[in-house]
């Protein structure tokens, strides 16, 4: 299933004619997420959601419609097929964005928050936490927080130790229905939609490497 997933997004976003388009999967994800959420959604109102040019949102729109994910209508505008409706569904099962305050562990104004479900396994897969930072990094994120459920409790895992959250935040076991070896990744930007698509892509790059 999750080649499945990354095989139909990377055909989405893939280069035509050695010319790479103006999106990525994280723009794919989103537009999926927000035709879902908003459905039948115009062209316009998705531009003004994904932050593309009305161009390049056509384009994803036609590509999207070519791997069988979408329908337009002329009038009422883009809406999910059966198989738009499963990927959007297997995302949200394997990842799901959270509300959260880190205030007690950084002193942060602009993050986003996602729970990737039994992704610290992956990351154990990957290379480690070291890896992940790397790869947020590199994705446009300027710093994250990688925090997980070991023997029941919250802790900020690290190369050397294990730091155990006590704090309110420890209250997020119960509260999002964690279990052993989910992750919560925390992603610091120069603004919420940079921390968003870092995430998101990083969140693929996860898929790909244990997935």
């Amino acid at each position: 299933m999750i080649n499945d997933l990354l095989t139909t997004l990377h055909k989405v976003c893939e280069a035509k004619g050695g010319i790479k388009p103006a999106f990525n999967e994280y723009h794919a994800i989103k537009a999926l997420i927000v035709i879902k959420e908003e459905q039948p959604i115009g062209r316009p109102t998705l531009s003004r959601r994904l932050k593309l040019g009305e161009s390049s949102t056509k384009n994803l729109i036609r590509r999207l419609h070519i791997q069988g994910l979408i329908e337009v209508d002329p009038v009422a505008g883009a809406y999910l097929t059966s198989k738009g409706l499963r990927l959007a569904e297997q995302v949200k099962n394997l990842l799901r964005f959270i509300d959260i305050d880190v205030s007690p562990l950084v002193n942060w104004s602009t993050y986003v928050s996602a729970l990737i479900k039994g992704g610290y396994e992956l990351v154990k897969k990957c290379g480690g936490i070291l890896w992940l930072r790397d790869v947020v990094i590199k994705n446009g994120g300027d710093a994250c927080l990688i925090i997980t459920v070991k023997g029941g409790k919250l802790v900020l895992p690290s190369p050397n130790e294990e730091f155990v959250i006590e704090d309110k935040l420890g209250d997020l076991i119960t509260k999002l229905g964690l279990n052993e070896g989910d992750l919560v990744l925390v992603v610091k930007g120069k603004d919420t939609h940079t921390a968003e698509e870092a995430l998101v892509l990083s969140f693929i790059n996860l898929l790909e490497c244990g997935g």
